[in-house]
């Protein structure tokens, strides 16, 4: 059986290369964080999170491990700041993706005529 990871990474894969040969992707999550308050009760609190965007082609494939870790230092960013508040869960987890189009020199222009002649060029 596949590991969890690259299950969805075969998925997300297979789907879009159907559409595209090249894409840019940036997941998102919204999650929960609570904590126990001094009378005992519990608050919660949203958090919302996002990656960076990924460029993703036959030569540089989506790396799962990488947005883990990328959601994990955020999480990690927010718990850090002193409140007290621990990850519940994970309410929703998305991802938005554009096809990707690198810019590419595709042809050649001949230097006009007149500057050629000026000899300036090499």
């Amino acid at each position: 059986m596949l590991p969890q990871s690259m299950a969805a990474e075969l998925i997300i894969m297979s789907v879009l290369r159907v559409f595209c040969s090249a894409f840019r992707i940036q997941f998102s999550a919204d999650a929960i964080f609570s904590r126990e308050l001094d009378d005992g009760l519990v608050s919660r609190i949203p958090g919302y999170f996002h990656t960076r965007s990924h460029i993703v082609t036959e030569g540089q494939p989506l790396d799962l491990d990488d947005i883990v870790r990328e959601f994990a230092q955020r999480v990690e960013a927010f718990t850090k700041r002193g409140s007290g508040y621990v990850l519940d869960e994970v309410v929703r987890l998305s991802f938005n993706v554009i096809k990707y189009r690198p810019l590419t020199g595709s042809s050649y222009l001949p230097t006009p005529e007149w500057l050629r002649k000026k000899k300036m060029l090499h």
